[in-house]
């Protein structure tokens, strides 16, 4: 005679599994067997003794057994909450994390000095999209006039971000374009008030990453033998790109802060029409570096 599994016991038996691969095992079990079940948070908790179905059992253990590999709970369900809203992902893009917000934190605070003007917004290396919709949607709120561009090195990266910038309403607000950092608008210096992005900066022999991370798409994370590549492509150009007045944001690796300061000083050192410095996040982390253009 089958035992009946419930909810609540399922729910046990997929937290035991993920606990020596996730920090936090009955979190990722109640969000994969929400999805497995197709049921809201407070669904679950009214079900939780309810007897399972031999279908939605066979899609949690599935869905279970794929997290016990090290997969991101992200691409397991498919999206990814990002400053409240929720992103799709896939393993063509990186996973928007929270540090990320930070970005989006700084970019808004510069906007507000600027809000009567029509803003121009660049995002270089969009993947999902998630900084520059997130930007689009805040702006849209405030009832600001802008104009927005995402560029990305990877059509498939594209697709996801042109889906997400849909998906949340605001599709006809964000330009897209195909191509490696500022090529595709090449014709466009001096244009932006705010150029942000979140681009590869882990060195390609750092063993400090999880396993989680050979999940993700390898071009969107590693940046050269110090991680610093896709910097130097970005600093040789950003100041051009930039009208007077116009800032810079980008997010740095863990324990970065100087080597990026350094490059920093060596390209951009003798330059007094600029200022630059390393912001931290609330946990007080140097987490994002800004680079601010002056009047011309």
């Amino acid at each position: 005679m089958n035992q009946i599994v419930s909810f609540e016991k399922l729910l046990f038996e997929g937290s035991a599994a993920l606990r020596a691969v996730s920090p936090t095992p009955e979190l990722d079990a109640r969000l994969i067997l929400q999805q497995a079940a197709q049921l809201a948070g407070s669904e679950l908790i009214q079900k939780r003794n309810e007897e399972v179905s031999a279908e939605i059992k066979g899609r949690f253990l599935e869905l279970i057994s794929r997290r016990s590999k090290a997969e991101p709970v992200a691409y397991i369900l498919g999206h990814k909450e990002f400053y409240g809203r929720n992103f799709v992902v896939s393993p063509k893009v990186l996973i928007p994390r929270p540090e990320t917000e930070l970005i989006v934190d700084l970019a808004l605070s510069h906007i507000k000095n600027k809000a009567h003007e029509n803003l121009t917004i660049l995002d270089l290396g969009t993947g999902s999209g998630a900084i520059i919709t997130t930007l689009a949607c805040e702006l849209k709120a405030l009832g600001l006039n802008f104009n927005a561009v995402a560029i990305d090195n990877s059509r498939a990266a594209l697709l996801v971000a042109k889906q997400n910038s849909s998906n949340l309403g605001v599709e006809n607000l964000i330009s897209f374009h195909e191509g490696s950092w500022f090529a595709p608008i090449v014709n466009s210096k001096n244009s932006f008030d705010l150029i942000v992005s979140n681009p590869p900066y882990i060195a390609l022999d750092d063993e400090n990453v999880s396993a989680s991370i050979s999940f993700e798409p390898k071009e969107a994370l590693y940046s050269g033998l110090d991680g610093l590549d896709s910097l130097r492509a970005i600093f040789a150009e950003v100041l051009s790109y930039l009208k007077p007045t116009g800032l810079f944001i980008c997010e740095i690796g863990s324990g970065q802060e100087q080597i990026v300061l350094d490059l920093a000083s060596n390209i951009f050192g003798r330059d007094q029409s600029v200022s630059f410095l390393i912001e931290k996040d609330l946990a007080g982390l140097p987490r994002a570096f800004t680079l601010r253009k002056a009047e011309s």
